[in-house]
Order: C-alpha cells, then structure tokens, then sequence
C-alpha cells in the first residue's frame, strides 16, 4: 500500500479505523500539514499517523508531524519544513508504533528512510543548542537498511544510538 500526500493544506486527514471498523478503513491513518511539500509512505502497517502539530508546539515542530508504522516499506519526506517529526510510541505503545523513530529539520532539501529498524531517529537541535548542532541531528539504527539525507542543512550529524 503506499499513500503519497503533495501540497496538501493544513489538517488534510486520512485516518484508520478502529479494529471494529476495518472494513471502511483498513490500513492507514494520516493528517499532514505540509508548506509546498510531499510525503510519501509505501509498504506501511496500520495505523502509520502523519499529523500536524498542536499550535503550542509551532516553534518546535513547525508544519507538519509524523509518526509512521513501517512493516519492510519505507518513509520518505521531501521539501518539508523544519523540525518535521516522525515518531515512534514508547515501549508500552509498540503494537500500535511499531519500527521507526525519526525527527528531521530540512532546509529545502529531503529525508529517506528505507528498511530501518526500530529506533531510527534523526531528529532537529534544540535552539539552545543551534550553534552546535546546526540544523539537524540524525541517531540511525539500520538493518541492512539505509538512511539518506540530501540538500539538508550544514552540520548535519548521523550516529549510531547507544542501547540506552
């Protein structure tokens, strides 16, 4: 299954249904909010959520969240605002998020993500920390998989995250 999002205005919303109503929507639940942008997801489990952040955290995620449940597919955010953010629920929220983790802040630039596992972050610097981490830093944990940034802003960090 893939769903592609382009140019969309705040609030646009796909959503899933609950279990009890699968048979109207069966796959996938999204709301984005994006700024002359694109998201794509392919190959996503149930319930893969992209939505817009609260109007209390716009300094922070700025036009658009998401959170995605991947199952082998992959995720991929193109000419997104910054501090875009795809996350991943806690521990005691892994039936319903699922594989993968990650925030990005672009500069006109692109976000791919492809066969991660779980815990995949890339995520944006607090402002209290812009000088060191200038627009974007990225914790990735593959399987086999690949992390690709393009045309993102300077000092752009990729590490690998500690067990903890």
């Amino acid at each position: 299954m893939a769903v592609s999002i382009y140019g969309v205005a705040n609030d646009a919303n796909i959503e899933a249904s609950s279990a009890s109503e699968s048979s109207y929507y069966y796959h996938i639940v999204a709301v984005a909010a994006t700024s002359g942008g694109s998201v794509s997801l392919s190959g996503v489990a149930n319930a893969t959520n992209i939505e817009a952040s609260p109007a209390s955290e716009s300094s922070y995620y700025y036009h658009i969240v998401a959170v995605a449940a991947t199952s082998g597919g992959s995720v991929s955010l193109s000419g997104v605002a910054n501090a875009t953010n795809i996350e991943a629920s806690p521990a005691s929220e892994s039936s319903y998020y699922y594989h993968i983790v990650a925030v990005a802040a672009t500069s006109g630039g692109s976000v791919s993500l492809s066969g991660v596992a779980s815990a995949t972050n890339i995520e944006a610097s607090p402002a209290s920390e812009s000088s060191y981490y200038h627009h974007i830093v990225a914790v990735a944990a593959t399987s086999g998989g690949s992390v690709s940034l393009s045309g993102v802003a300077n000092a752009t960090n990729i590490e690998a995250s500690s067990a903890s």
